[in-house]
């Protein structure tokens, strides 16, 4: 349509959006995102989530879970926990696995909120991934630790973070 000078609307930018990465087309969803963009449409969840399956079927997951993490930190601000929690089962139905930046955002979020044994099982999600937690986890952690009184693993965390700091 574009290639014919025709301007989308934004209800059919978002259907295009969504139908080409069903498709798996992620230049043509990339292109109707950016027309959505353009006409000063701020993208909603559902946008968003075509989205980020446009990049997991275009084999580049290390993109829809940057993407993911920005919709999680969003969500934060908002304090909208159950927003977040239905974005990752409505990604996981899609068999989207979050990856270190969105767990590295959870693990932030948890421990704002004092959740220690949530926060301590997705950092367990991390390591799976083979990767070590961002700095900026550990400096949650200490912060989560040094909250709830978790004396001991708030001085492992600190010295992690001195490590790191090094």
């Amino acid at each position: 349509m574009s290639e014919n000078e025709i301007v989308l609307d934004i209800l059919t930018s978002t259907t295009m959006v969504q139908m080409y990465s069903k498709a798996g087309d992620l230049d043509r969803a990339n292109a109707a995102f950016e027309s959505l963009r353009t006409q000063g449409f701020l993208p909603d969840m559902g946008v968003y989530n075509s989205m980020i399956l446009a990049y997991v079927n275009d084999g580049d997951p290390k993109k829809d879970d940057r993407c993911t993490a920005s919709m999680i930190v969003a969500y934060e601000k908002k304090n909208l926990l159950d927003k977040a929690l239905n974005l990752l089962m409505e990604l996981e139905k899609d068999v989207f696995e979050p990856g270190v930046a969105t767990y590295s955002v959870l693990v932030d979020w948890l421990g704002k909120m004092q959740l220690i044994d949530e926060a301590e099982q997705l950092l367990d999600k991390i390591a799976e991934q083979g990767e070590a937690p961002p700095f900026k986890v550990h400096i949650s952690l200490c912060d989560m630790y040094a909250r709830a009184n978790v004396e001991k693993k708030a001085i492992q965390a600190l010295g992690v973070l001195e490590a790191k700091q090094e």
